[in-house]
Protein backbone atom coordinates (compact mmCIF):
# COMPACT_ATOMS: atom_id res chain seq x y z
CA UNK A 1 0.00 0.00 0.00
CA UNK A 2 1.49 3.47 -0.86
CA UNK A 3 1.86 5.89 1.67
CA UNK A 4 -0.78 8.45 0.72
CA UNK A 5 -3.49 6.22 0.42
CA UNK A 6 -4.76 6.46 4.15
CA UNK A 7 -5.35 10.77 3.10
CA UNK A 8 -8.87 9.99 1.45
CA UNK A 9 -10.04 8.01 4.12
CA UNK A 10 -8.96 10.25 6.60
CA UNK A 11 -10.63 13.58 5.56
CA UNK A 12 -13.87 11.37 4.81
CA UNK A 13 -14.06 10.55 8.65
CA UNK A 14 -13.03 14.11 9.81
CA UNK A 15 -15.92 15.32 7.39
CA UNK A 16 -18.49 12.72 9.28
CA UNK A 17 -17.28 14.21 12.13
CA UNK A 18 -17.67 17.87 11.57
CA UNK A 19 -21.36 17.01 9.94
CA UNK A 20 -22.64 15.10 13.07
CA UNK A 21 -21.07 17.90 15.17
CA UNK A 22 -23.35 20.07 13.57
CA UNK A 23 -26.22 18.14 13.06
CA UNK A 24 -26.39 16.21 16.61
CA UNK A 25 -28.02 19.15 18.81
CA UNK A 26 -31.15 19.17 16.32
CA UNK A 27 -31.44 15.25 16.10
CA UNK A 28 -31.69 14.94 19.41
CA UNK A 29 -34.39 16.52 20.22
CA UNK A 30 -35.96 13.50 18.12
CA UNK A 31 -35.35 11.08 20.64
CA UNK A 32 -35.59 13.58 23.69
CA UNK A 33 -37.71 15.99 24.67
CA UNK A 34 -36.67 19.24 23.81
CA UNK A 35 -36.56 22.84 25.84
CA UNK A 36 -38.71 25.12 23.92
CA UNK A 37 -37.82 28.05 25.92
CA UNK A 38 -40.01 30.06 28.30
CA UNK A 39 -43.68 30.74 26.83
CA UNK A 40 -45.80 33.72 26.72
CA UNK A 41 -49.29 33.24 28.10
CA UNK A 42 -52.38 35.15 28.94
CA UNK A 43 -50.98 35.08 32.98
CA UNK A 44 -48.86 38.44 31.84
CA UNK A 45 -47.39 39.06 35.30
CA UNK A 46 -46.80 36.14 37.65
CA UNK A 47 -45.07 35.62 41.15
CA UNK A 48 -42.87 33.17 41.33
CA UNK A 49 -39.78 32.19 43.73
CA UNK A 50 -40.74 33.16 47.58
CA UNK A 51 -39.47 32.59 50.50
CA UNK A 52 -39.66 34.03 54.03
CA UNK A 53 -36.52 34.18 56.78
CA UNK A 54 -36.91 33.42 58.81
CA UNK A 55 -39.28 30.76 58.18
CA UNK A 56 -40.81 30.91 61.61
CA UNK A 57 -40.26 34.62 62.63
CA UNK A 58 -40.39 34.87 66.71
CA UNK A 59 -42.00 38.42 68.07
CA UNK A 60 -39.93 41.76 68.44
CA UNK A 61 -37.76 40.11 65.38
CA UNK A 62 -37.63 41.18 61.88
CA UNK A 63 -38.75 38.82 58.81
CA UNK A 64 -37.24 39.22 55.22
CA UNK A 65 -40.31 38.58 52.61
CA UNK A 66 -38.37 37.76 48.97
CA UNK A 67 -40.65 37.78 46.01
CA UNK A 68 -39.74 37.08 41.98
CA UNK A 69 -42.29 38.65 39.50
CA UNK A 70 -42.17 37.21 36.14
CA UNK A 71 -43.09 38.91 32.48
CA UNK A 72 -45.15 36.46 30.77
CA UNK A 73 -46.46 38.87 27.78
CA UNK A 74 -47.25 37.83 24.42
CA UNK A 75 -44.34 38.77 21.56
CA UNK A 76 -46.34 42.48 19.95
CA UNK A 77 -45.52 43.33 24.15
CA UNK A 78 -41.80 43.09 24.09
CA UNK A 79 -41.36 45.95 27.02
CA UNK A 80 -44.31 46.19 29.57
CA UNK A 81 -44.72 49.37 32.02
CA UNK A 82 -46.15 50.91 34.77
CA UNK A 83 -46.53 47.37 36.83
CA UNK A 84 -47.41 48.15 40.39
CA UNK A 85 -46.71 46.03 43.08
CA UNK A 86 -48.54 47.05 46.24
CA UNK A 87 -48.16 45.66 49.72
CA UNK A 88 -50.44 46.23 52.53
CA UNK A 89 -49.87 46.60 56.32
CA UNK A 90 -50.40 42.76 57.69
CA UNK A 91 -51.97 41.51 60.94
CA UNK A 92 -49.38 40.90 62.83
CA UNK A 93 -46.70 42.74 60.90
CA UNK A 94 -45.45 46.06 60.67
CA UNK A 95 -44.33 47.09 57.17
CA UNK A 96 -40.10 48.66 58.30
CA UNK A 97 -39.75 52.01 57.27
CA UNK A 98 -37.19 52.41 54.04
CA UNK A 99 -37.39 48.12 53.95
CA UNK A 100 -38.36 47.98 50.21
CA UNK A 101 -35.93 47.18 48.46
CA UNK A 102 -37.40 47.14 44.12
CA UNK A 103 -34.67 45.27 42.78
CA UNK A 104 -34.78 46.50 38.91
CA UNK A 105 -37.53 49.04 39.62
CA UNK A 106 -38.63 52.28 40.96
CA UNK A 107 -39.61 52.62 44.70
CA UNK A 108 -42.48 55.30 45.04
CA UNK A 109 -43.19 54.57 48.87
CA UNK A 110 -42.57 52.23 51.47
CA UNK A 111 -45.43 49.77 50.16
CA UNK A 112 -45.20 50.26 46.50
CA UNK A 113 -43.15 49.26 43.79
CA UNK A 114 -43.46 50.50 40.33
CA UNK A 115 -41.42 48.34 37.08
CA UNK A 116 -40.96 49.68 33.84
CA UNK A 117 -38.75 48.40 30.81
CA UNK A 118 -39.98 45.00 32.25
CA UNK A 119 -38.93 42.86 29.10
CA UNK A 120 -40.50 39.68 27.84
CA UNK A 121 -39.73 36.42 29.98
CA UNK A 122 -37.49 39.05 32.64
CA UNK A 123 -37.65 38.87 36.10
CA UNK A 124 -37.77 41.43 38.74
CA UNK A 125 -37.14 40.55 42.80
CA UNK A 126 -38.61 42.06 45.96
CA UNK A 127 -37.55 42.33 49.01
CA UNK A 128 -39.65 43.59 52.56
CA UNK A 129 -38.42 43.46 55.78
CA UNK A 130 -41.53 43.21 58.80
CA UNK A 131 -41.28 43.40 62.17
CA UNK A 132 -43.25 40.60 63.61
CA UNK A 133 -45.39 41.78 66.82
CA UNK A 134 -47.01 39.92 69.47
CA UNK A 135 -50.88 38.12 68.69
CA UNK A 136 -53.37 35.95 70.69
CA UNK A 137 -52.97 32.54 70.51
CA UNK A 138 -54.45 31.22 67.52
CA UNK A 139 -54.50 34.37 65.18
CA UNK A 140 -51.81 33.73 62.08
CA UNK A 141 -49.58 36.36 60.96
CA UNK A 142 -50.67 37.70 58.32
CA UNK A 143 -50.10 40.40 55.35
CA UNK A 144 -51.52 41.14 51.78
CA UNK A 145 -50.61 42.56 48.53
CA UNK A 146 -51.63 43.44 44.79
CA UNK A 147 -50.16 43.13 41.50
CA UNK A 148 -51.78 46.11 38.84
CA UNK A 149 -51.12 46.86 35.40
CA UNK A 150 -52.16 47.81 31.79
CA UNK A 151 -52.54 45.30 29.00
CA UNK A 152 -53.22 47.36 25.25
CA UNK A 153 -54.27 44.51 22.79
CA UNK A 154 -53.78 44.49 19.01
CA UNK A 155 -56.77 44.41 16.80
CA UNK A 156 -59.06 41.24 16.61
CA UNK A 157 -61.34 41.16 13.72
CA UNK A 158 -64.19 39.30 12.33
CA UNK A 159 -65.13 38.91 8.74
CA UNK A 160 -67.62 37.29 7.06
CA UNK A 161 -69.82 36.98 3.40
CA UNK A 162 -72.82 39.27 2.74
CA UNK A 163 -74.82 37.47 -0.07
CA UNK A 164 -77.02 38.97 -2.30
CA UNK A 165 -80.22 37.45 -3.56
CA UNK A 166 -79.02 35.88 -6.32
CA UNK A 167 -76.83 33.51 -4.23
CA UNK A 168 -78.37 30.49 -1.72
CA UNK A 169 -75.08 30.67 0.24
CA UNK A 170 -71.12 32.04 -0.21
CA UNK A 171 -68.66 30.79 -2.47
CA UNK A 172 -66.36 28.19 -1.73
CA UNK A 173 -63.43 30.28 -0.50
CA UNK A 174 -65.63 32.68 1.70
CA UNK A 175 -65.91 31.85 5.36
CA UNK A 176 -66.77 33.32 9.05
CA UNK A 177 -63.39 34.25 10.32
CA UNK A 178 -61.38 35.74 13.30
CA UNK A 179 -58.18 37.12 12.95
CA UNK A 180 -55.81 36.37 14.64
CA UNK A 181 -56.72 32.86 15.59
CA UNK A 182 -56.25 31.44 17.91
CA UNK A 183 -57.22 34.70 19.87
CA UNK A 184 -54.14 36.84 21.30
CA UNK A 185 -52.08 36.89 25.06
CA UNK A 186 -54.60 38.82 26.79
CA UNK A 187 -55.92 38.54 30.28
CA UNK A 188 -59.12 38.86 28.63
CA UNK A 189 -60.54 37.45 25.41
CA UNK A 190 -62.35 38.54 22.86
CA UNK A 191 -64.85 36.22 20.95
CA UNK A 192 -67.45 36.78 18.39
CA UNK A 193 -70.32 35.01 18.28
CA UNK A 194 -72.81 35.60 15.16
CA UNK A 195 -76.70 35.39 16.39
CA UNK A 196 -76.82 32.21 14.09
CA UNK A 197 -75.24 29.61 12.21
CA UNK A 198 -75.85 27.78 8.94
CA UNK A 199 -74.21 24.33 7.52
CA UNK A 200 -71.71 23.96 4.59
CA UNK A 201 -70.34 21.24 2.94
CA UNK A 202 -67.15 22.43 1.92
CA UNK A 203 -65.23 19.60 0.28
CA UNK A 204 -67.21 16.63 1.41
CA UNK A 205 -66.96 18.09 5.00
CA UNK A 206 -69.56 19.61 6.95
CA UNK A 207 -68.96 22.78 8.41
CA UNK A 208 -70.78 25.52 10.63
CA UNK A 209 -71.15 28.88 9.19
CA UNK A 210 -72.04 32.23 9.17
CA UNK A 211 -73.07 34.59 6.52
CA UNK A 212 -75.38 38.03 5.96
CA UNK A 213 -78.11 38.48 3.31
CA UNK A 214 -78.60 41.82 1.69
CA UNK A 215 -81.62 43.97 2.88
CA UNK A 216 -81.82 42.07 6.08
CA UNK A 217 -80.63 42.74 9.54
CA UNK A 218 -78.17 40.97 11.32
CA UNK A 219 -76.53 40.88 15.29
CA UNK A 220 -73.09 40.55 15.75
CA UNK A 221 -72.17 39.78 19.93
CA UNK A 222 -68.71 40.44 20.78
CA UNK A 223 -67.99 38.26 24.36
CA UNK A 224 -65.39 39.09 26.70
CA UNK A 225 -63.91 36.85 29.33
CA UNK A 226 -61.26 36.65 31.37
CA UNK A 227 -59.05 34.50 30.01
CA UNK A 228 -56.28 34.10 32.72
CA UNK A 229 -55.22 30.38 34.43
CA UNK A 230 -55.91 31.15 37.72
CA UNK A 231 -52.07 29.93 38.86
CA UNK A 232 -52.49 32.09 41.70
CA UNK A 233 -55.13 29.16 43.18
CA UNK A 234 -52.26 26.38 42.23
CA UNK A 235 -49.65 28.18 44.21
CA UNK A 236 -52.00 28.77 47.07
CA UNK A 237 -52.68 32.45 46.92
CA UNK A 238 -56.04 34.30 48.64
CA UNK A 239 -57.48 37.08 49.43
CA UNK A 240 -59.88 38.68 51.85
CA UNK A 241 -63.13 38.90 49.40
CA UNK A 242 -62.85 36.81 46.38
CA UNK A 243 -62.73 36.77 43.41
CA UNK A 244 -58.84 37.35 43.67
CA UNK A 245 -58.64 39.01 40.60
CA UNK A 246 -60.45 41.74 38.77
CA UNK A 247 -60.11 43.34 35.02
CA UNK A 248 -62.02 46.42 33.47
CA UNK A 249 -61.82 47.94 30.27
CA UNK A 250 -61.56 51.44 30.94
CA UNK A 251 -63.89 54.30 29.48
CA UNK A 252 -63.02 55.27 25.74
CA UNK A 253 -60.90 52.41 25.99
CA UNK A 254 -63.25 49.63 23.76
CA UNK A 255 -63.04 50.59 20.04
CA UNK A 256 -65.43 49.26 17.70
CA UNK A 257 -64.71 50.05 13.79
CA UNK A 258 -66.73 48.88 10.82
CA UNK A 259 -64.75 51.31 8.56
CA UNK A 260 -63.44 48.88 5.77
CA UNK A 261 -67.74 47.41 5.29
CA UNK A 262 -68.98 51.03 5.75
CA UNK A 263 -70.69 50.46 1.99
CA UNK A 264 -72.06 47.48 3.03
CA UNK A 265 -73.01 46.96 6.04
CA UNK A 266 -74.72 50.19 8.26
CA UNK A 267 -75.13 50.30 12.34
CA UNK A 268 -78.03 50.32 13.92
CA UNK A 269 -76.74 50.30 17.41
CA UNK A 270 -74.59 48.60 20.63
CA UNK A 271 -75.25 47.88 23.55
CA UNK A 272 -73.03 46.29 26.52
CA UNK A 273 -74.95 43.52 28.93
CA UNK A 274 -75.64 45.00 32.44
CA UNK A 275 -74.74 48.67 31.40
CA UNK A 276 -76.85 51.39 33.27
CA UNK A 277 -77.62 53.71 30.48
CA UNK A 278 -79.24 52.87 26.83
CA UNK A 279 -75.84 53.34 24.97
CA UNK A 280 -72.38 52.30 26.35
CA UNK A 281 -71.03 53.94 23.05
CA UNK A 282 -70.35 57.10 21.54
CA UNK A 283 -69.15 57.93 17.98
CA UNK A 284 -65.65 57.91 16.98
CA UNK A 285 -64.38 61.38 16.94
CA UNK A 286 -62.08 59.35 14.31
CA UNK A 287 -64.56 57.55 12.33
CA UNK A 288 -68.12 58.23 12.10
CA UNK A 289 -67.66 54.06 11.66
CA UNK A 290 -66.53 53.65 14.62
CA UNK A 291 -67.93 53.57 18.44
CA UNK A 292 -65.74 54.28 21.55
CA UNK A 293 -66.84 53.25 24.92
CA UNK A 294 -68.34 55.55 27.46
CA UNK A 295 -68.01 53.79 30.42
CA UNK A 296 -66.13 50.81 32.21
CA UNK A 297 -66.92 47.58 31.02
CA UNK A 298 -66.02 45.22 34.04
CA UNK A 299 -64.86 41.59 33.04
CA UNK A 300 -65.14 38.33 34.95
CA UNK A 301 -65.29 34.87 34.16
CA UNK A 302 -68.71 34.52 33.04
CA UNK A 303 -69.12 36.03 29.64
CA UNK A 304 -69.70 40.05 29.40
CA UNK A 305 -71.59 40.52 25.80
CA UNK A 306 -71.72 43.74 23.91
CA UNK A 307 -74.11 43.63 20.91
CA UNK A 308 -74.28 44.94 17.78
CA UNK A 309 -77.17 45.09 15.14
CA UNK A 310 -76.16 46.26 11.64
CA UNK A 311 -78.19 46.59 8.31
CA UNK A 312 -76.84 44.73 5.04
CA UNK A 313 -77.33 45.92 1.56
CA UNK A 314 -74.71 45.04 -1.63
CA UNK A 315 -75.69 45.45 -5.40
CA UNK A 316 -73.19 42.46 -6.35
CA UNK A 317 -73.40 39.07 -5.74
CA UNK A 318 -71.59 38.64 -2.69
CA UNK A 319 -69.10 41.05 -0.48
CA UNK A 320 -66.98 40.70 2.71
CA UNK A 321 -67.94 42.68 5.99
CA UNK A 322 -65.16 43.33 8.54
CA UNK A 323 -65.45 44.39 11.61
CA UNK A 324 -62.63 45.19 13.78
CA UNK A 325 -62.43 45.92 17.45
CA UNK A 326 -59.42 47.13 20.12
CA UNK A 327 -59.11 47.49 23.45
CA UNK A 328 -57.05 48.18 26.92
CA UNK A 329 -57.62 46.07 29.91
CA UNK A 330 -56.37 47.50 33.59
CA UNK A 331 -55.87 44.10 35.28
CA UNK A 332 -55.43 43.02 39.02
CA UNK A 333 -54.87 39.98 41.30
CA UNK A 334 -54.35 40.09 45.36
CA UNK A 335 -53.06 37.79 47.27
CA UNK A 336 -53.33 36.86 51.40
CA UNK A 337 -50.14 35.67 53.00
CA UNK A 338 -50.14 33.62 56.06
CA UNK A 339 -47.00 33.37 57.79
Amino acid sequence: MRKGSALPGILVIVAAVVVFAFFAPQLTCLYTTCNSGPQSSNDIITIGFTSLNPKNPQPNTNVIWQMDLNNNAGNDHFEMGGVWLHFFPGTGLEITNDSLDCRGGTKTSDVDCIFNNFFQFETRTVFLTMRVQSLPSGIPLLFKYFVNYDYNSNNRSVTFPIIGNSLSQPTENSFFHQDPTPAPVNPVSLNYVPDYNYTRVINGQTINDYWARSGQNFTMTLNFKLATSTWWQSKGLSCEKPPCENATIPTGKLKIDFTQSSNFIKLNYCTCAGSSSSSCFDVSPETPYGLVSNQPIIVSRTVTSVQCSFFASITSPEETGRIETSYDVNYQFENEVPV
